[in-house]
């Protein structure tokens, strides 16, 4: 209890400080525009890429088939059979809670060395102010930071998989339930990937304790970016935000 009253101390303390945002370039290490990077927001859904990240470096075979079971709901058909690969790009592409729940329970070892594995990715990455306590993100407690999350995301766009998921508009996967092939079409939480050629890692997230939050990752030009935004009050000032960093990234300096 004592640990929900400081949390929500401190999300209070964030919001009423506003909101969290930057534009980050890696090459020349610098911010190009920056807000409140050091407050602690939680981050909701953003979540799922360090799920997908220990869920990978498990080496786990990706084309083996997992019952789908869950307690939150999700795109994906409980009790249907669907791939490794198939749940981890419902998981990135559509933000599906359910993949993100049947690809931890069926993590090598169980659930308790999924989550021991992950903290231990994030300590190994140095991420500081980074706290994860479920696989979804629906959790309050799981929590960052914009400077965190910049950091984080080189480590994401690293790995061939995730990359390969990561900036999809749209998605198509298979279940097999008795017997049958069911096609299910997943379409990407955030608009810009739809306008946007140049973004090459994107993850939404969305609780009430979060608000509208996103992390992704650009290259123009061979130059790398990041683009973070937290605690946003709903997905219209979320992408209005991004556009404005997006378009602060194009204009001439």
């Amino acid at each position: 209890m004592m640990r929900y009253l400081l949390f929500c101390l401190c999300w209070l303390v964030t919001q009423a400080w506003g909101n969290s945002y930057a534009l980050y370039r890696y090459d020349t290490n610098e911010y190009i525009t920056k807000q409140d990077v050091e407050s602690i927001h939680s981050i909701a859904s953003i979540t799922k890429l360090f799920t997908a990240m220990i869920i990978l470096e498990s080496k786990s075979d990706l084309d083996t088939r997992l019952r789908v079971e869950c307690q939150n709901s999700g795109f994906v058909i409980r009790n249907a059979e669907m791939t490794r690969r198939d749940l981890l790009t419902a998981m990135i592409v559509s933000s599906d809670n359910c993949a993100a729940e049947t690809l931890a329970n069926n993590y090598p070892d169980g659930y308790h060395k999924f989550l021991a594995d992950r903290t231990t990715l994030i300590q190994n990455l140095g991420l500081k102010n980074t706290r994860l306590y479920d696989a979804t993100g629906l959790s309050v407690f799981n929590s960052s930071t914009v400077a965190d999350l910049i950091s984080f995301a080189p480590t994401a766009y690293a790995n061939p998989v995730l990359r390969s998921m990561a900036n999809l508009p749209q998605a198509t996967v298979r279940a097999i339930r008795r017997g049958k092939e069911i096609v299910i079409n997943l379409h990407n939480t955030n608009p810009s990937v739809y306008n946007h050629k140049e973004v090459v890692i994107s993850k939404t997230g969305f609780t009430n304790p979060a608000g509208r939050c996103v992390l992704m990752m650009t290259k123009k030009l061979e130059n790398f970016y990041a683009v973070v935004v937290l605690g946003e009050p709903n997905v219209r000032a979320r992408t209005q935000k991004v556009e404005r960093l997006l378009d602060y990234e194009n204009k001439p300096r």
